[in-house]
């Protein structure tokens, strides 16, 4: 019989009827493969694996470990030679998972982030993946909230249905990697305009350690293909400078700006096929290199092409229907908490003590004295919605979420001005060296959060949470937990399918 590692030891019997025996102990990482009919050790490789588990494939020629070298590096061997196969491939760090591998050269790996990667072990990489963790970048939501395309600081894109995040397609290329937004740590994600007809994404010419001063380049995508449309957008950098690059679409109208380092913004224009870009402009500032926000106004609150732009402590208007910009109204908003542009057209500023003052273009004067808002709202919001927040709504308005600067998010009814969540977010298990991005789809049905670790769907339909939660759980509260969470409350059964106070 075959001696074995009692300590830390597994065994896996593979189809053709050798034993596979992984050793993760601290002297060990060690892989052997026996013939168990005659006790024979027929290949050892030491120090390969760590834990998280093994999977053999079907044919038994395929053996898959987590290897020592990194989290999350999964090592491909040949069944009995134990020789490594082909290139490194990482998938999200394993945790109490483990891959799986099956013939004709294909990893299936699952992780309890809920996430099913597919990878072709034959050199094209990841293939696809159906999950909640849908991997690094930013994101923009299409306008009818169908499908959603998010860009990795690698500059690559790819684009996903909303409903049950699957993959519609990725960029076949990538210029470069996406730039930095004025100077943060944020990365730039793609922008979605024209009806959804059209997007873009953005490249720097220099590695993200590396941007200042960089050239930058954009490029326009036809959504219904996938393909570039006309020569890539390249802008010149500024010495000194962070390669900062901000793009925002008309919604309805074949248009975007491009907004660059020293506050200069560029107005692009789609004509079928082909690009050109208008000669650059610079707004207001107050010596603040960066536009922070930008957003065109949508026709029906605009008849002529408006653009919004917010550099430092003065946001502005400008009509861009000709070839040269004018501006035609500015602000100084010395108590600027945050900024956002809403999809009626509308610029919202966060005040101090809880209060949103919603503004029409039309109120901001060529001589800036204060603009009167159209519409105010006052209600608890939370302290922490200072400049570094961010904003974003759904289409109907209705909705809106706010990225706190402890990298949660809270959910806002602005008809009732109530929040009805406020702890959306990666969680502690899920780090990132970044901030992470987020969007509401245009019905305000779901939440979308991505960070360099994750992407998380959440349903924010309230009546389905109890549902959701008791199916997660699979039981009700013991009488602990709900003196915990409740307190003062008498005890109640939440999920009818499951016994009260479980003794668990």
């Amino acid at each position: 019989m075959p001696q074995v590692a009692p300590v830390g030891a597994f065994a896996y019997f593979s189809p053709t009827g050798y034993l596979l025996v992984v050793n993760t102990g601290r002297d060990g990482g060690k892989v052997d493969i026996w013939d168990p009919a005659t006790g024979t050790l027929l290949g050892s490789a030491p120090s390969i694996v760590a834990p998280g588990g093994t999977h053999i494939s079907a044919d038994g020629s395929l053996a898959a470990f987590p290897t020592r070298n990194a989290a999350g590096e999964i090592g491909i061997y040949t069944m009995p030679g134990l020789e490594r196969v082909g290139t490194t491939v990482m998938v999200q760090p394993i945790i109490y998972s483990g891959p799986f591998v099956v013939p004709s050269e294909r990893l299936y790996h699952w992780n309890v982030g809920a996430e099913l990667e597919y990878w072709d072990l034959s050199g094209n990489g990841l293939t696809n993946i159906y999950s909640e963790a849908t991997g690094s970048g930013g994101t923009a939501f299409a306008p009818d909230g169908t499908w959603f395309i998010k860009q990795a600081p690698a500059g690559t894109w790819s684009r996903w249905r909303t409903d049950g995040l699957e993959l519609i397609d990725r960029s076949t290329f990538t210029l470069g990697d996406a730039p930095l937004p004025g100077g943060g740590n944020l990365t730039i994600g793609p922008a979605i305009g024209n009806n959804g007809r059209t997007f873009a994404t953005a490249y720097s010419d220099c590695p993200q350690p590396r941007q200042d001063g960089c050239a930058s380049t954009v490029v326009v995508w036809d959504a219904p293909t996938g393909a570039p449309i006309g020569q890539p957008v390249h802008i010149e950098g500024t010495e000194g400078l962070v390669s900062s690059v901000l793009i925002a679409f008309h919604p309805d109208l074949p248009m975007l700006a491009i907004a660059t380092a020293s506050n200069t913004v560029r107005i692009v224009r789609i004509d079928g096929q082909s690009v050109s870009v208008g000669p650059p402009f610079t707004v207001r500032n107050q010596g603040v290199p960066f536009v922070h926000v930008m957003g065109f106004l949508p026709s029906s609150a605009a008849a002529e092409p408006t653009l919004f732009a917010v550099s430092g402590l003065f946001v502005s208007a400008w009509n861009v229907s000709g070839e040269l910009a004018e501006e035609t109204g500015f602000a100084n908003i010395t108590d600027r908490r945050g900024v956002a542009i809403t999809p009626a057209g509308q610029l919202m500023l966060a005040r101090s003590a809880g209060r949103l003052e919603f503004f029409d273009h039309t109120a901001l004067n060529k001589d800036g004295t204060p603009p009167v808002p159209a519409r105010s709202v006052t209600g608890t919001f939370p302290p922490s919605t200072a400049a570094t927040s961010t904003y974003a709504f759904s289409a109907d308005g209705h909705w809106m979420a706010v990225r706190r600067n402890d990298g949660k998010f809270g959910l806002w009814n602005l008809d009732t001005v109530e929040m009805v969540g406020s702890n959306f977010g990666p969680g502690a298990s899920y780090p990132s060296t970044t901030a992470p991005t987020f969007l509401l789809s245009p019905d305000g049905s779901a939440l979308v959060v991505t960070s360099e670790a994750v992407t998380i769907k959440w349903d924010l339909d309230v009546a389905k949470w109890r549902e959701k939660a008791c199916l997660a759980a699979g039981r009700n509260l013991t009488e602990g937990e709900w003196a915990k969470y409740f307190p003062g409350r008498p005890y109640a059964v939440t999920c009818d399918r499951w016994p009260a106070k479980p003794a668990i």
